[in-house]
């Protein structure tokens, strides 16, 4: 999911669901009040793509998923495919964030893969920089401080790590307080209050989580707060117009059993 601010609606993509059990293509979006279908017609079905809203572009940027590498932009009407003339190769799980200050749309990592590259234009560019290990995780610009902010993940085992990003170099720093090790979280930056919400995810021990924190450019914060019950693979996306995080979908995973959520939920501060 990622929120157009040109029109204040929440749009999501895709994913996957347990009927039919298969990967989606359809888009819909959220006034705050009800979801709407707006189209059939765009990616191809897909599970695990990057997206996020490029307010230079003033448009929705969705690269990969399934192991695709193709780009594609949603103007409020339709989708159409940006030809790059360079692009990272196709993936699942990647992480993207539109940095504001810069005017670019970041994507880092993947499933095995930990490469950094930026939208320029029609052209893909890959940073050759020291930084995180491979990893499926997920990023969020924070704007107050002008960094991109990454968590955790799905690397050679669950990490719990926070890297920061200011567009030349990373930056590992060790808070005094961090959520326990997951992965498939979900994450927005809350650009009201200036601080990241993370939710959820699946844990070391393989266990979805239904715990809440907050990163305010420092350390992390755990909110003792009632909400969704736990699960991964949610979607996040902050409407900044009404101040609030808006959740969807996910699921609990056991070794015998497979939940689908079809809830929308808000976190109001």
């Amino acid at each position: 999911m990622a929120f157009d601010s040109q029109r204040n609606r929440v749009v999501l993509f895709g994913g996957y669901g347990e009927n039919p059990s298969r990967a989606r293509g359809d888009t819909w979006e959220w006034d705050g009040v009800d979801w709407s279908k707006r189209s059939d017609v765009g990616p191809s079905a897909r599970s695990f793509a990057g997206m996020v809203y490029d307010a230079n572009r003033k448009k929705v940027v969705l690269f990969g998923g399934s192991g695709n590498d193709d780009t594609w932009v949603w103007d409020g009407t339709e989708w159409r495919l940006l030809e790059v003339t360079a692009k990272p190769p196709g993936r699942s799980r990647p992480a993207l964030a539109y940095d504001s200050s810069r005017e670019k749309v970041i994507l880092f990592g993947g499933r095995f893969l930990n490469d950094l590259w930026e939208l320029e234009g029609l052209e893909w560019v890959k940073l050759t920089v020291a930084g995180p290990a491979y990893r499926a995780s997920t990023m969020v610009f924070d704007s107050a401080r002008n960094v991109t902010l990454l968590f955790g993940g799905d690397g050679t085992n669950t990490l719990n790590d926070t890297w920061l990003w200011n567009g030349l170099a990373w930056a590992n720093p060790s808070p005094a307080a961090s959520p326990r090790e997951r992965y498939n979280y979900a994450m927005a930056f809350d650009s009201v209050r200036n601080k990241a919400v993370l939710f959820g995810g699946r844990d070391y021990l393989e266990y979805d989580d239904g715990q809440t924190w907050e990163w305010n450019g420092v350390t992390w914060t755990y909110l003792a707060i009632g909400g969704p019950e736990p699960r991964s693979e949610a979607a996040m996306a902050f409407d900044s117009k009404r101040g609030r995080c808006v959740l969807f979908g996910g699921g609990a995973f056991t070794s015998t059993s497979s939940t689908y959520f079809d809830e929308t939920w808000e976190y109001d501060p």
